[in-house]
């Protein structure tokens, strides 16, 4: 398999590989719809094992496989610690970039000159379904949006960037086959960040709610933005709510803290890109 100036070897076990993955994934989201997103840590562990071990039977995937993972599972468990996405997420994501490190063949609906690299096709699939299902949410707060000087300011790099990248696309040889079904596609991803830009603060307003501090759990995600900032800063709280944070938590007393609740489990989104990437391959090439 050959993606720009890289050969990838075939992968071995490829319809087991698919398997493995699609069913650790199905049982980490039933777990995150019906076990109020707590996916065990037990099933994690196993899961990530799993995946790893099983390059182990294919010494000509193996480097590659490692190498994609631990890459993806570095940047992906910063982003836990972080409070950017939830701790299943992370060990899931990276479960499916060991096992699946390249775009598997054996369901795709259309021959495909260049698979790519299987986490990459993944992510833009379920991206583009979780900024769909947000639209969708966030309809009814489009009559409350507010304009103010910094989403002004925001809004237009974001078209100064846009015009600059479309007047170097149409003078670059290097974009001249599929040009403009590319750049429709990339006009059509502006808009919506355009949009969640202008919608942002009534969208995060209605996933924050104010509890008191016996009320936090471990895991759960501060909103730092909403909160004090005298109180942020005397218990130096961050996003994630660790167990030494949540010590901290519990000695503050009268205050409410502002946590991310009723968030969209994303976990559901990723079966279905999944599905999708399977079937559908390097949605690059059918953009092009």
């Amino acid at each position: 398999m050959d993606f720009l100036f890289f050969s990838f070897p075939k992968m071995e076990f490829e319809l087991v590989r698919i398997f493995i993955a699609f069913f650790g994934l199905l049982i980490g989201t039933y777990f995150d719809i019906f076990n109020k997103k707590s996916v065990p840590d037990k099933f994690l562990y196993l899961f990530l094992g799993i995946c790893i071990l099983a390059n182990l039977f294919d010494f000509q995937t193996l480097p590659f496989a490692l190498g994609i993972g631990i890459f993806t599972f570095v940047v992906f468990y910063i982003l836990y610690k972080t409070g950017q996405i939830g701790g299943a997420d992370a060990y899931i994501i990276s479960a499916l970039a060991f096992i699946l490190p390249f775009q598997p063949n054996s369901f795709l609906i259309l021959e495909q000159p260049f698979g790519g690299i299987f986490i990459f096709n993944l992510f833009v699939y379920s991206g583009i379904l979780f900024m769909v299902y947000m639209f969708i949410y966030s309809l009814k707060f489009i009559r409350e949006i507010s304009i103010n000087k910094e989403k002004l300011f925001k809004v237009g790099l974001i078209l100064i960037s846009y015009l600059v990248f479309v007047f170097i696309a149409y003078n670059s040889a290097a974009f001249i086959i599929g040009l403009e079904s590319y750049l429709l596609f990339i006009s059509l991803l502006i808009i919506f960040l355009i949009y969640f830009l202008l919608v942002e603060d009534k969208l995060k307003a209605s996933f924050t709610k104010f509890v008191s501090a016996n009320e936090i759990e471990i895991e759960d995600i501060i909103d730092i933005d909403s909160m004090d900032k005298d109180l942020v800063k005397k218990y130096s709280l961050s996003r994630l709510v660790t167990k030494e944070q949540y010590e901290k938590l519990k000695k503050i007393k009268g205050k409410k803290i502002a946590l991310f609740k009723d968030l969209p489990p994303f976990l559901p989104f990723l079966l279905v890109g999944f599905i999708l990437a399977v079937l559908l391959g390097n949605p690059l090439f059918l953009i092009l």
